[in-house]
């Protein structure tokens, strides 16, 4: 017997097992990068949105010590007591302002800026005890005292005490937030080229695997296992076209994205963000069609609760209502990019924009001559005033293209405080 004749023959029918086995582990790899890259997006994300709200409150600790020093003052000059309500009101929330942006840092463990909070707590005291004194006198009927004590620059020197500090804390806070950014990015671009070796490595050894299968397949032609080869090799060819019409058409996707979203922009920031959110949004309609092999539709109202689920708060600033309507694959796409994009909007520059803002979403399906009619109203309310202009920009532009994918009709309205969108399409 011919020992090596005999390995090269375990090794030709084990080959295509192999192959198929790295090509499964190198799927796995790049699911996990990609959730890897997913998870740190949302890191970055939320530090962003942590530091976003440490910048507010560290702008609401300096404007209410200035709110309460002008109505000190301005009773001081006037004797007037209405300035003494915004400086009552300041004087009460000034030191809560404080212990809340303490606690921030606290939480965080940020030992160097919980004491620079200490200090701006212990200026605000003194600043407080300082207009408290000064009011006191003038309103005993000692105004020219209490000018006097304004005159020795003690209070405004513990004012801009406070403001120095803040402003030491400021630029600690927007250093972080670009080590931050820039940190997200590296990860983000370490992790693509990642992506793009893994899957050249999978094309590539899925040819070598092919090619190996079908050298395997002639050497063993009059054996038994022939038959079982062949079928293999086919299975193996309906994979690899069904992987490469898939990556095929997201890189098509992608490709136009990115295309139409730089199309007229020198900032490159927000040209990633863009690029990103949209991305994003097909995320979540894929993965509301594709959530479990074989599944072909899905509920219109699952579609937008996936959708706008970012976009949520606290104060169901997002309503939807409307009845059971079975979407199919190729209406899911559109329709969510055309719900992502209003989204988005309303949220930079719409009702979303303003705390009390809201979105209402209604949708209905009618019986017509042709067919189901399926009709959508979104309707933005307690928004800013609107212009009633459009921007032709690239989301105006995927709005109209994907209405137009759906082969239906689309009508926007300003009214005074917000975005009224009506979307019609045929139910296929």
């Amino acid at each position: 017997m011919n020992v090596h004749s005999g390995k090269t023959n375990w090794w030709q029918r084990h080959l295509p097992k192999m192959t198929l086995a790295l090509l499964a582990a190198m799927i796995a790899a790049m699911v996990y990068l990609f959730l890897q890259t997913t998870a740190n997006e949302r890191k970055a994300r939320a530090e962003s949105v942590a530091m976003t709200e440490i910048l507010a409150d560290l702008r609401d600790v300096v404007r209410t010590g200035v709110d309460a020093e002008t109505g000190s003052r301005g009773y001081i000059l006037t004797e007037d007591r209405v300035f003494l309500e915004p400086y009552e009101r300041a004087r009460k929330i000034w030191i809560i302002e404080i212990d809340r942006l303490r606690g921030r840092f606290e939480a965080d463990g940020d030992e160097e800026n919980v004491l620079a909070v200490d200090r701006i707590r212990d200026l605000a005291e003194k600043k407080l005890t300082f207009m408290e004194n000064v009011v006191r006198l003038t309103a005993e009927g000692q105004r020219d005292v209490a000018i006097a004590e304004v005159k020795t620059q003690y209070g405004k020197l513990l004012l801009d005490n406070v403001r120095q500090t803040v402003r030491e804390i400021e630029a600690k806070e927007r250093q972080k937030m670009l080590r931050a950014v820039e940190r997200a990015n590296d990860i983000e671009y370490r992790i693509v080229a990642i992506l793009v070796g893994l899957l050249a490595l999978v094309i590539m050894l899925a040819a070598f695997g092919f090619q190996q299968e079908r050298k395997a397949s002639r050497a063993a032609l009059l054996d038994q296992e022939a038959f079982l080869l062949r079928q293999g090799k086919e299975q193996a060819d309906l994979i690899a076209q069904e992987l490469n019409h898939r990556v095929k058409n997201l890189f098509a996707v992608i490709l136009s994205l990115i295309t139409l979203s730089a199309r007229g922009s020198t900032d490159v920031p927000t040209t990633i963000e863009k690029i990103r959110n949209r991305i994003h949004a097909l995320s979540l309609a894929h993965s509301v069609s594709q959530g479990t092999s074989g599944i072909r539709s899905v509920d219109i109202r699952d579609l937008f609760d996936a959708t706008l689920a970012p976009y949520r708060n606290a104060h169901d600033n997002i309503v939807c209502d409307g009845p059971h309507i079975t979407l199919s694959t190729a209406t899911i796409t559109p329709l969510g990019l055309i719900v992502h994009e209003l989204a988005t909007n309303a949220l930079k520059y719409g009702a979303l924009s303003q705390g009390e803002g809201s979105v209402a979403v209604t949708w209905d399906c009618v019986e017509q001559s042709e067919g189901k009619w399926v009709s959508i109203d979104w309707r933005e309310a307690g928004g800013p005033a609107s212009s009633g202009q459009a921007a032709q920009g690239f989301g105006s532009s995927m709005i109209t293209a994907s209405a137009q994918q759906l082969n239906g009709t689309l009508e926007q309205h300003w009214h005074s405080d917000g975005l009224e969108v009506k979307l019609g399409f045929p139910l296929i």
